[in-house]
């Protein structure tokens, strides 16, 4: 079912499911949100982590970026959130409107959960009582109403990730970076908030860039996925992912969902050296 086609394919056929795209895929007609033109990245001790690197993600976009160990993902997420700087290629983004969430849930022990999620809204000067009314509104919207007054050290893995979420969504991002947010998390929290997350991407529109490890999530949550290869990091394969809206937990038992991400991991695989695919 997977097949080599141009963007346009799926809608003009009807199928669904996930479809590798061919370089000569028509533009999306959407403004650009965030743009790597021929970036590459060197380390100081001469590591050559990233090479060549032309990717465009649409305003509203969903793109996550899979790839084996050491293929510079985190290292794209970092130079396009303005915390790393590139060593060659440009990079267009507006990071004034930007948040972004770690593999860690980063909050500080000795603030509860409501000035936790204040925090970034302090720092950038909000009025207090503007921040307070933010803090409570995506602390509702990520399923926190309540635990406003705890610290940290009394919620779950699951709790943390999403009071992280809320303090990153009260600075109303156009585009947001996560770098393995989930990982960390057993499989029960994972999954749901990835669902989460794939129903607050509907609800906020925002432009999403997403690095993990994991392919089923990242064709559960994407209208893209972008497959690297291993260092250099390089862009090797691209996926459209054509599967219906809203996405639920069923999903994951639909056979287009099943062979694309089958499908994708061949690709992975095929990208890996003999000792990495042994490891897997």
């Amino acid at each position: 079912m997977t097949q080599s086609v141009t963007a346009e394919t799926p809608a003009a056929t009807g199928h669904r499911g996930v479809y590798r795209l061919s370089p000569d895929r028509a533009p999306d007609p959407r403004p650009v949100a965030l743009r790597f033109e021929d970036l590459s990245m060197t380390y100081p001790d001469g590591t050559e982590a990233l090479t060549g690197i032309d990717l465009s993600i649409a305003a509203g976009e969903f793109v996550s970026i899979i790839g084996p160990s050491g293929c510079g993902k985190s290292t794209l997420a970092r130079i396009a959130s303005g915390l790393l700087p590139q060593t060659g290629g440009l990079v267009r983004i507006d990071r004034d409107h930007l948040a972004f969430t770690f593999q860690e849930a980063t909050l500080l022990p000795w603030r509860r959960v409501l000035g936790n999620v204040e925090l970034m809204m302090e720092l950038r000067g909000v009025p207090a009582a503007e921040r307070k009314r933010k803090a409570l509104e995506q602390l509702d919207l990520v399923g926190l109403t309540g635990f406003e007054d705890r610290f940290p050290r009394a919620l779950s893995g699951g709790m943390k990730m999403r009071a992280s979420l809320a303090r990153s969504f009260a600075l109303d991002p156009t585009v947001f970076l996560f770098d393995e947010p989930f990982g960390a998390l057993d499989e029960i929290n994972r999954e749901r908030l990835i669902e989460e997350l794939s129903a607050l991407h509907r609800a906020k529109g925002f432009t999403g860039f997403f690095i993990t490890h994991s392919i089923p999530e990242a064709v559960y949550l994407s209208s893209r996925v972008v497959v690297m290869g291993a260092r250099p990091g390089r862009i090797a394969a691209e996926y459209a992912i054509d599967l219906p809206q809203p996405r639920n937990a069923d999903l994951r038992f639909d056979p287009a969902f099943t062979e694309g991400c089958a499908e994708i991991s061949h690709c992975l695989r095929g990208l890996m050296q003999p000792d990495e695919r042994t490891s897997q």
